[in-house]
């Protein structure tokens, strides 16, 4: 695949800078020049006009990164500390256009399926724990029909974060 355009010296392109808050109780990448390289080697991936689903998302370190650029982008955490410093976030470093395309759900991945997090989207990003997905998730993405049945007919690109 082409890679996008890098800056002078080989180094990414300058991207817009997003306000992040974590609380002590949020995970959070510890190498931060390392995931700047991460986010611009996904970029290929996530192509303009995107629907993107993100699982394991965090307060959306990745997927907000594509958000003025993706048609809509939900995404999602368990953590019952995530959905304040996600909305934080959002407000303060997206276009007010992108952010009424984004929404943020407080849910496991396993759930999120469930309730159609996923629906209709063409690109999901997952991050998950160590552990890696579980299960019910990994039947999802792998199980053509269960993709059908649960609304992931338009999935065409699977983004997996490993830590």
């Amino acid at each position: 695949k082409k890679r996008p355009p890098e800056g002078k010296g080989g180094t990414p392109p300058p991207r817009r800078t997003l306000p992040y808050y974590f609380t002590p109780m949020v995970f959070r990448q510890g190498n931060l020049d390392a995931f700047e390289g991460l986010l611009h080697s996904m970029d290929p991936w996530v192509p303009p006009k995107s629907r993107i689903c993100e699982l394991y998302g965090g307060i959306g370190t990745i997927g907000l990164h594509f958000a003025e650029r993706c048609e809509w982008l939900r995404f999602s955490d368990a953590s019952p500390f995530l959905s304040k410093c996600a909305s934080k976030g959002v407000k303060e470093g997206l276009s007010s256009s992108a952010q009424s395309r984004v929404t943020f759900f407080s849910s496991d991945a396993e759930t999120a399926l469930d309730n159609g997090q996923g629906k209709d989207a063409d690109v999901m990003i997952v991050d998950p724990p160590r552990k890696g997905l579980g299960g019910h998730v990994l039947g999802y993405l792998t199980n053509r029909s269960a993709r059908q049945e649960n609304s992931l007919r338009d999935l065409r690109r699977l983004v997996y974060v490993s830590c």
